[in-house]
């Protein structure tokens, strides 16, 4: 519940999450990649593990889901020993990436397991030594290829209030806030939001026609259709034609009542009465 407020509070803010959750992409690369066997389940439960801890970095505010998926399965590679020259060889431009992104992302990632082991899940299975190793390399091959640190400092907002590059990871300086993409210019924000629509915007075209449909002439008992026909008269109550029907009372018809005055006597209803 808290997390969903937390997220609401954001994007009141305007803030706009393009982020997706790359454990879908990751499955993905190692099944094209290893394929789907046993070595590959356990591949991608080391995968998952490293996606997880990323979250406590900035990495996911800075790239994108593709640049992730990669730089999780290519660390995970380098850590674990498995298929590590597989891995390795794999060209970051094949998988929307590129070399400078993955070297961000995988020295954040670094960061937080040699300045945080145990509040990690992977950090906790394998010797720090291991990711201490893991990281000169990567700072060896970074540095070869003349390759920055930090690849989203474009804020200028930031740049005006004087902000140091993004931390790895949230505990090593509060108020750093340089490299959260698009989270301080409104101007980056509006120009990538529009890149976004022009490829998931869906476009409709409507427009009227007018069809002229004939209606076929059919015949109806021998005559051309007028229309339905007329439907009959309703029928009369029982007993309303002069007494045709049998009633409860004495009267005639259904109903009736017998008042005991007949022409034939004045005085009642009996046949010996004077006229």
């Amino acid at each position: 519940m808290l997390i969903s407020l937390e997220r609401h509070a954001i994007e009141s803010v305007r803030f706009d999450f393009q982020v997706r959750n790359p454990i879908k992409m990751l499955a993905k690369i190692i099944k094209a990649v290893i394929g789907s066997g046993p070595d590959a389940s356990d591949f991608f439960v080391d995968g998952y593990k490293v996606g997880t801890d990323m979250y406590k970095t900035f990495a996911p505010l800075k790239h994108t889901t593709f640049t992730v998926a990669f730089t999780i399965a290519l660390l995970t590679a380098m850590v674990t020993g498995k298929f590590k020259d597989v891995f390795v060889d794999l060209k970051p431009g094949n998988y929307y990436t590129n070399e400078e992104w993955v070297g961000e992302v995988m020295l954040d990632i670094l960061d937080l397991y040699t300045d945080h082991h145990r509040s990690t899940l992977l950090g906790q299975e394998i010797d720090l030594q291991v990711f201490i190793d893991t990281k000169i390399r990567v700072n060896q091959r970074i540095e070869a290829a003349r390759i920055q640190r930090y690849q989203n400092s474009f804020c200028r907002e930031c740049e005006r209030e004087g902000f140091s590059p993004t931390p790895p990871s949230p505990g090593t300086h509060a108020s750093d806030k340089r490299g959260l993409r698009c989270l301080f210019d409104a101007n980056e924000l509006e120009h990538e939001t529009s890149i976004y629509d022009s490829y998931h915007k869906d476009e409709w075209e409507e427009w009227e026609e007018e069809v002229e449909e004939v209606i076929p002439e059919r015949e109806h008992h021998g005559r051309p259709d007028l229309g339905p026909e007329p439907r009959p008269p309703p029928r009369e109550p029982r007993g309303s034609r002069g007494g045709r029907g049998r009633g409860r009372g004495r009267g005639h018809g259904r109903g009736g009542h017998d008042s005991g005055w007949h022409p034939r006597s004045r005085h009642g209803r009996g046949r010996g009465a004077a006229h």
